[in-house]
């Protein structure tokens, strides 16, 4: 369950089911949770990431009610996800 947005002090998280063994190694680094950061346009952050050497691991996909979500790779490996929140 996830807090309404602005809610001052909220945390949000879910969960996500493990991808399994087709999916590159650096996945294998994570430990339980992905950082996410909020941004305004996702398509945007994205190309930034690829053309400073990060990688998209799982493209812009639309969560109804909440927004656009995006799982990344950082250039050492680390997974991150971005979220364009809905307005």
């Amino acid at each position: 369950m996830c807090t309404p947005q602005n809610t001052p002090g909220a945390i949000n998280g879910g969960l996500r089911k493990e991808m399994g063994t087709d999916v590159k190694e650096q996945t294998k680094s994570v430990n339980g949770f992905i950082n996410f950061v909020a941004v305004a346009d996702i398509d945007d952050i994205s190309e930034k990431i690829k053309l400073n050497g990060g990688e998209i691991m799982q493209p812009k996909m639309a969560v109804p009610t909440i927004g656009f979500l995006a799982y990344c790779l950082d250039t050492e490996g680390n997974m991150f996800g971005l979220i364009q929140p809905e307005m």
